[in-house]
């Protein structure tokens, strides 16, 4: 708050443009994006709105969430994205928990997401695990705005046949944009 002629106060964060709000947004990591939320009424939701989320480990090291929690948090946080053009995902890497977020990736609570503004992803250090490639099937065949999906595989952890094995996989998922290419 800043004091102006007449004792009056003044809430300059409240007062910032729209655009301003998004760019200082997209700077900070998810979590602080987040918590930006309580700074105003007009910062409350713009997290949601940001055209751009990077989800990585950051987001759950400090909770130690297993996979199924990873997943249900991204989901979450990528359905209540309407803005969302551009995602960045760091795969998950805790092999107990992958049937359970295979199975929960396949549940019909997904069959109604609708992404239609994405148009870039970002896939890192994808290992060719169930619950990646149905991130990645569920990704392509929700998105009908796609343009590029990029995948970094984790070279250090999966064999050669593994990384064709992907390929043709992907390849064969149904997409929702016909021009979306996939790029390995």
């Amino acid at each position: 708050m800043t004091e102006v002629p007449g004792g009056r106060t003044c809430d300059i964060i409240s007062n910032l443009p729209g655009d301003v709000i998004n760019v200082i947004l997209m700077c900070l990591p998810l979590q602080d994006a987040v918590r930006t939320s309580v700074l105003s009424r007009k910062w409350r939701y713009n997290w949601a709105k940001l055209p751009k989320l990077t989800l990585d480990h950051t987001l759950w090291k400090e909770t130690k969430q297993n996979i199924f929690h990873e997943v249900c948090c991204m989901l979450c946080l990528i359905r209540s994205s309407p803005n969302l053009e551009e995602i960045e995902i760091k795969a998950f890497n805790d092999e107990e928990e992958d049937l359970c977020a295979q199975e929960f990736l396949e549940a019909q609570y997904y069959a109604d997401i609708k992404l239609d503004r994405l148009r870039k992803i970002k896939l890192k250090q994808i290992s060719g695990k169930m619950p990646e490639m149905k991130l990645i099937k569920l990704l392509l065949a929700k998105s009908p705005m796609l343009e590029t999906m990029l995948i970094e595989p984790c070279t250090k952890h999966i064999s050669t046949q593994i990384l064709i094995d992907m390929m043709k996989q992907v390849a064969k998922y149904e997409r929702a944009s016909p021009r979306a290419e996939v790029i390995f």
